[in-house]
């Protein structure tokens, strides 16, 4: 289950914000309803034009975007934050019970960064409800790189700058559920169904209405504290709380891991 583990001291902390703030123009501007940046390659945002936030297995995907961002921004990543992968690798491999590496050879984009601004709808839902299936996009590649490629991934979460009000998760276990694979499968679609239904009304539900009809769990995050979880989590963004500054950031290191040949790849 979903768990908030310590990486960074404040003063490590401190000098990776100001590391991430000075590298704006290397920045992959997003557009969209919402505000917000990322450095670096996401494989739910820029591999293919299809992707919606889930894998369908009958879509055509391209990951020439993908590959021209993380072509790009893994040298820009690996210069500015190598320390900062020494610092979370070890804590994760602790954590986890497993080792768990940044490998060149995976020729995957490197952990890299959300950067959230105020915008309109910021406090209300406005992020899908989802399951992180992005390692699905790599099985062909990795299959073909390394000797034994297992569906074990883990996702994290390491929050650099949070809204002085605060930043969380949603999120719903199984344990709320007799979780057989049919039970897990209806119960995720009907969450996720009825989050979109929602989404819909986003200008008209607040995040307290939302709360009372969804009843997803929440997890505060902590600025130096990474988010952790194992497997199949269903999932969302919580609203910003009030009040809203609307010179306030929120800027979080975002990874992935998928277990190959006995070992957790990381990656975004």
């Amino acid at each position: 289950m979903i768990k908030l583990v310590k990486v960074l001291t404040p003063d490590k902390l401190k000098y990776c914000a100001e590391k991430i703030l000075s590298l704006e123009k290397f920045l992959t501007k997003r557009k969209g309803f919402e505000e917000f940046d990322t450095l670096g390659a996401a494989t739910y945002l820029d591999y293919g034009n299809e992707h919606k936030g889930s894998y369908n297995l009958n879509a055509k995907y391209d990951s020439t975007k993908y590959e021209e961002i993380k072509n790009i921004l893994n040298p820009i990543l690996l210069e500015n934050f190598n320390w900062l992968y020494d610092e979370l690798l070890p804590v994760l491999t602790n954590e986890l019970k497993t080792e768990c590496v940044i490998e060149q050879k995976s020729n995957l984009a490197y952990p890299g960064f959300h950067l959230f601004y105020p915008f309109e709808l910021c406090n209300k839902p406005y992020c899908p409800v989802h399951l992180d299936s992005q390692f699905n996009y790599h099985l062909e590649s990795l299959n073909k790189i390394y000797n034994k490629v297992e569906e074990d991934v883990i996702t994290f979460t390491l929050s650099i700058i949070l809204p002085k009000s605060g930043a969380g998760l949603y999120y719903w276990p199984l344990e709320n559920i007799n979780s057989t694979v049919e039970e897990a499968s209806n119960y995720y679609q009907d969450t996720i169904d009825r989050g979109e239904e929602l989404l819909k009304l986003t200008e008209g539900i607040s995040r307290e209405e939302y709360e009372k009809e969804m009843t997803p769990n929440f997890l505060e995050y902590k600025e130096g504290y990474m988010s952790l979880f194992k497997g199949n989590l269903l999932h969302q963004i919580a609203p910003w709380k009030q009040p809203i500054c609307p010179d306030e950031e929120r800027i979080t290191l975002q990874g992935h891991g998928i277990k190959c040949d006995g070992k957790y790849v990381i990656y975004w």
